[in-house]
């Protein structure tokens, strides 16, 4: 088989098999590659199929990405249902989203959840900017100024309730990544030697 084709049918597997976790949210997932040590039962051959390095030593970038998933580390909020039977299940899973989505392929993450105004410390959701993100990223919140956020560390934001934001909203957090067409990145550049200009 050609090397360049087992390389994009590993970054999809390894790509549609993260994804599968978007459906199994209540879980945590790992990913672990045996080292070589000529032996057929704990590596794939060549190396190359499971490891993060080329034979040659260099980070198979492409497979970091793939695995690399922005995700929330602490969410602000509950399920809001009042029915005996999903109550239960809410102190089961107090803290969990309603939905967390992340699409390894477009960096695109969505979490939707119910506030609670009672918790006071932030939601706060990872991505992974070098990789996923390289140009910067956009977040948009709905209802519009339910939240607020910050970025206090890299790859880190922390979200809070806007002032006017009661209880048991349904919130969304979207992140995309941030993109330019050619017209921009060309304004951006005269931009830049404008400025360069005046100085």
């Amino acid at each position: 088989m050609n090397f360049f084709k087992v390389r994009f049918i590993e970054i999809d597997v390894l790509q549609e098999t993260s994804n599968f976790f978007n459906f199994t949210i209540y879980l945590g997932w790992s990913y672990w590659q045996f080292k070589k040590y000529q032996d057929l039962t704990t590596a794939a051959s060549p190396a190359t199929t499971e490891s993060f390095y080329t034979e040659d030593g260099e980070l198979e970038v492409n497979k970091v990405r793939a695995l690399s998933r922005s995700y929330a580390q602490a969410i602000a909020g509950i399920f809001n249902n009042h029915d005996l039977f999903l109550i239960t299940l809410m102190f089961l899973r107090l803290g969990q989203p309603l939905s967390m989505v992340f699409d390894a392929t477009t960096a695109r993450f969505q979490l939707v959840f119910i506030i609670n105004t009672d918790i006071h410390q932030p939601t706060i959701i990872y991505i992974n900017e070098e990789l996923n993100y390289p140009q910067g990223c956009d977040i948009n919140v709905t209802p519009v100024n339910s939240l607020t956020w910050n970025s206090t560390e890299r790859n880190y934001y922390e979200f809070t309730p806007g002032t006017l934001t009661k209880n048991d909203t349904e919130v969304t957090i979207l992140i995309t990544r941030k993109t330019f067409n050619i017209f921009q990145r060309f304004w951006n550049w005269i931009k830049i030697k404008v400025s360069f200009w005046r100085k």
